[in-house]
């Protein structure tokens, strides 16, 4: 028998099945992240969950780090990546990894997939991911569009605490000091159309942003969020 979840738990068995099904939105999520993303030395994955997508990312860097605060998934992670030495799982929060760690601005590329929306302060962690991203780096960032305010608001979505359309989504990560190189959705209700996800974003399902962190970076992290 499937254990019985509280409304605030996630449940990974069922996202795991999803990400199974090359047709549904997740696993076109992921596609498309992965197609999107350069590749390099390391990659810094905030809120890892089941795992899916970090091992996708493994194709594509040489070290990943993954950042993940539920027991569950930790434990999930744990053993999913038990055989992979490329691979470094953080059971704490992001503040805390950025308290602890030493290494400064050291990772090439940091993603944040469906993330954002389950965050009291978002603009909180966009600022870390920045200061832990090396200059040129990149972020890449998933989220649903602004139709999750209707749910989050009718009581739907117990799980999310932040809800912005596309274009306000963009304006969290560009007031955190990343320049904005692509804003899409991943697909667009009842047709399949890369012109409409590029184009007309306002209107489709989950918001796909990518950052770059500049080169030359004037301003520090506190003067970004004033």
């Amino acid at each position: 028998m499937k254990a019985m979840l509280r409304p605030d738990e996630q449940d990974y068995s069922s996202l795991r099945i999803e990400y199974s099904n090359p047709f549904s939105l997740q696993a076109r999520k992921v596609r498309m992240v992965l197609a999107t993303i350069e590749g390099g030395e390391s990659l810094l994955d905030v809120g890892s969950g089941e795992g899916t997508w970090a091992e996708l990312a493994l194709s594509k860097y040489r070290r990943v780090t993954l950042v993940e605060t539920n027991p569950t998934a930790v434990s999930l992670l744990q053993e999913r990546f038990k055989h992979e030495s490329h691979a470094e799982i953080i059971p704490t929060s992001l503040e805390e990894y950025a308290k602890e760690s030493r290494e400064g601005p050291c990772f090439d590329a940091i993603t944040l997939l469906d993330v954002l929306e389950h965050l009291e302060n978002p603009a909180a962690a966009l600022s870390i991911g920045f200061d832990l991203l090396r200059p040129g780096g990149t972020v890449i960032a998933t989220m649903p569009n602004w139709y999750d305010f209707i749910a989050i608001h009718l009581g739907r979505s117990k799980l999310h605490h932040q809800a912005h359309s596309s274009v306000g989504w963009m304006k969290v990560i560009r007031r955190a000091g990343f320049a904005i190189e692509c804003l899409r959705t991943v697909a667009f209700p009842a047709v399949r159309s890369d012109f409409l996800c590029r184009n007309f974003h306002w209107l489709g399902m989950c918001v796909m942003i990518v950052g770059r962190k500049p080169v030359r970076v004037e301003a520090s992290s506190t003067s970004r969020n004033e």
